[in-house]
């Protein structure tokens, strides 16, 4: 049987409802100004269509497929996956699930194509047009009139944007997907996003896409640049939807666009960040240095002015303290920085060598030995245990009861009784309870010359580590900060 001959395209419609074959045939003639035509069923092998669009069974699915036809298009009925991929099984090169009237001008794009690309393969350019001109009057410059076809240009946007493409019904079920977002577009055709499973949307994500869309659909809204998250992905789209309308201006769905903004968002929290330290860097800069730096400013020019060499002491004193700041500011700068060098630590070793950095000669120390081993950054280690012990030294003093001489603190450093991790404590007055998280905030001191930094970096570690650390009572009542390194030290 050989092919059309060069006039105008010729589409069939073949179906057992006579009268839903005839709106389909209404609305494809009334969309593309083509020559539709219903078809028995019987006669499909005996004529010559450039597409058959098949609103029946699977056997006519079948029949159609094995004439001369190149394009069969099948409108099914149920949207789901099952019916969809039976008709691909039994030769459709395209199937449009049926949605209430919303599926007329995905059909018609369809149609469209197909003829396009029928006509193209046997030489034919013309769709309608003059032999040897374009419907406008203008000469035909060589180029194939299919290339500027809506469809064409439909079809790549869907295939090549590298950005999350979706057309929905009244009802919110995907009619058509692009290739960005998963990599078998069809598994969302016919479903809702409620409907697509926790491997590709979370229920709380989807409930709020689908909420979204009957915003759209009932009040006739769009939705602009939206940022949601899908934690299934971990991923963030920027997302914005707008009604789709029929030719009387009816909502019969809608047309939405999202793009991965991750990495946007990434720098973003990064940037923040950065800004965070150096506002902490400009708040020591402005308050917590000016203080010593007065003290050794005045104190120099009094031993100038006095020779009283006992003014040096204090000022001796006052750089000490501005290095202490500037080690804790650097400190909390690279606490929570992600890039961590871990291995395997002994606890114990790390307290030594903290305790070396700590000047505390009133102080004793008095260490486990089976503390374990833990995974982890072994110099934020020693940083984190130095500033816990440097908390001891400075809060920890018992004061006798005649306001004389303090003595140093005694501090304990043990493993936890489930050997989750490791606890640091004094025998001090200890925290008080209404103020045992806040002793992390940055800034917060009770102590006159303390930064309010301490404890603040050793909780940035701990949560770079992915640890939690606690304030609570020690043995002796004093104060005790608990480090939880989840999967425990090992021994």
């Amino acid at each position: 049987m050989t092919g059309v001959q060069n006039g105008h395209p010729r589409v069939g419609v073949v179906g057992a409802d006579d009268r839903f074959d005839s709106t389909v045939a209404d609305e494809l003639t009334e969309r593309l100004s083509l020559r539709v035509e219903r078809v028995a069923p019987a006669t499909v092998e005996a004529e010559s269509f450039d597409c058959l669009v098949v609103a029946g069974a699977l056997g006519e699915i079948r029949r159609a497929a094995e004439s001369d036809v190149t394009s069969v298009v099948a409108l099914v009925s149920d949207p789901d996956e099952e019916s969809i991929a039976a008709a691909f099984e039994a030769g459709a090169t395209d199937v449009i699930p049926r949605a209430n009237g919303a599926e007329w001008p995905l059909l018609a794009d369809a149609v469209r194509r197909a003829v396009a690309d029928r006509r193209a393969k046997d030489g034919r350019a013309d769709d309608g047009r003059a032999d040897d001109g374009r419907a406008d009057g203008r000469a035909d410059d060589g180029h194939d009139d299919h290339l500027g076809d809506p469809e064409t240009i439909l079809n790549s946007l869907f295939e090549n944007l590298p950005v999350h493409i979706f057309v929905k019904d009244a009802e919110r079920r995907h009619l058509r997907v692009s290739s960005a977002f998963v990599d078998d577009p069809d598994y969302l055709v016919g479903r809702r996003d409620t409907e697509l499973g926790e491997e590709l949307v979370s229920d709380e994500a989807a409930a709020a896409a689908s909420e979204d869309d009957r915003r759209v659909l009932d009040g006739d809204v769009s939705i602009l640049d939206k940022e949601e998250y899908l934690p299934s992905r971990e991923q963030w789209n920027l997302t914005s939807k707008v009604p789709w309308h029929d030719e009387e201006g009816t909502v019969v769905g809608l047309v939405g666009v999202s793009r991965d903004i991750t990495e946007r968002k990434e720098a973003v929290e990064e940037l923040e960040r950065q800004n965070e330290r150096l506002d902490e860097f400009a708040s020591v800069v402005s308050h917590d240095l000016r203080n010593p730096l007065n003290v050794a400013r005045r104190n120099l020019e009094l031993a100038r002015e006095t020779g009283d060499d006992d003014r040096l002491d204090t000022v001796a004193d006052a750089l000490d303290r501005i290095e202490h700041i500037v080690d804790d500011v650097l400190s909390l700068a690279r606490g929570g920085a992600t890039v961590l060098h871990r291995e395997p630590v002994h606890v114990a070793d790390a307290v030594q060598e903290a305790w070396a950095s700590v000047d505390a000669p009133d102080a004793t120390l008095d260490v486990s030995d089976e503390l374990g081993d833990v995974r982890c950054d072994r110099v934020r280690l020693v940083r984190l245990v130095e500033n816990l012990l440097r908390n001891c030294v400075e809060h920890g003093h018992d004061s006798s009861e005649d306001d004389g001489p303090r003595a140093g603190p005694t501090i304990s450093v043990g493993r936890l009784d489930d050997g989750a991790g490791f606890y640091v404590e004094d025998d001090g007055p200890g925290i008080p309870e209404s103020e045992r998280e806040a002793v992390f905030d940055r800034g917060y001191t009770t102590a006159k010359d303390g930064t309010g930094y301490g404890l603040a970096i050793v909780h940035d570690i701990a949560k770079a580590h992915g640890w939690q650390v606690t304030a609570t009572t020690g043995t002796d009542g004093g104060a005790r900060v608990e480090v939880v390194t989840w999967n425990g030290p090992s021994e």
